[in-house]
């Protein structure tokens, strides 16, 4: 399709972000943007890692998370194996093995939003805005968390 067949909003919007602020931007854009539950798929000690490196450490986006009540499900491996008590009221989290799925970045999908970010050095992460997209991507998540359950 060329440029010129496409009706205005009809384009995904890409939105890129660089470095540690650029990530930390996304994170709270994320935490106050509209769009109900997360989801998200990640390595756990490498997102650990990251967040230290950007300043934003986990408990606190766990706390932004229960104060304006955003539930989430996680689909998540570390290290050494499942994290204890992970599960919580406001998040359901199954394991998957490092092993077989050793996962290089995380994805979240959220509303009409998905996000990417890879775990190396430069720190980056790309959002794109489109509803077919994350519909998609959700029920990506969805086949996978029910092949865990």
């Amino acid at each position: 399709i060329s440029r010129g067949q496409f009706e205005k909003g009809e384009r995904p919007m890409v939105k890129y972000y660089e470095g540690p602020n650029g990530i930390k931007s996304w994170l709270k854009d994320n935490l106050f943007g509209q769009g109900g539950e997360v989801l998200n798929i990640f390595h756990y000690d490498r997102a650990i890692e990251t967040l230290l490196k950007i300043g934003f450490p986990a408990e606190e986006i766990r706390k932004l998370r229960k104060k304006y009540k955003i539930k989430s499900r996680v689909i998540y491996t570390a290290n050494k194996g499942p994290v204890e008590n992970y599960s919580t009221a406001e998040r359901q989290a199954r394991f998957i093995t490092p092993e077989k799925y050793p996962f290089e970045a995380d994805i979240v999908i959220r509303g009409n939003r998905i996000f990417f970010s890879p775990y190396n050095i430069p720190l980056r992460g790309v959002a794109i805005e489109d509803k077919a997209i994350a519909n998609s991507m959700r029920m990506v998540f969805e086949a996978l968390w029910d092949n865990l359950s």
